[in-house]
């Protein structure tokens, strides 16, 4: 089951559009964990996702990595979500999990 992870406090704008940055991650069966990011369009709801964009021996390193992603770094990765899905996909159709969100101390 997918985990919401983290979602960036502000966001992310293309010029007509106004975009959630959230990050999603599954734990592998080896105890591992990857995590993408989605970004969700707040106007229509569609939806792109990355492919992974990391893996972590343990979800506390998982939400290190979570903590110090850049602005830089998730533009990157809005535009890799771009390319990967030829814009967006429309709500509800891009839904790979069921999700829940990791609680955090």
């Amino acid at each position: 089951m997918s985990q919401l992870v983290g979602e960036l406090p502000s966001p992310l704008t293309d010029g007509s559009h106004r975009y959630r940055a959230s990050i999603y991650a599954d734990q592998l069966p080896d105890g591992r964990w990857e995590a993408w990011l989605e970004f969700t369009d707040l106007g229509t709801g569609d939806c792109a996702l990355t492919g992974v964009e990391t893996r972590q021996h343990d979800l506390r390193q998982l939400l290190g990595w979570v903590r110090g992603l850049t602005p830089r770094y998730v533009e990157g990765s809005f535009a890799r979500a771009r390319r990967r899905f030829g814009e967006f996909a429309p709500a509800g159709l891009v839904r790979p999990h069921r999700r829940r969100t990791i609680e955090r101390s």
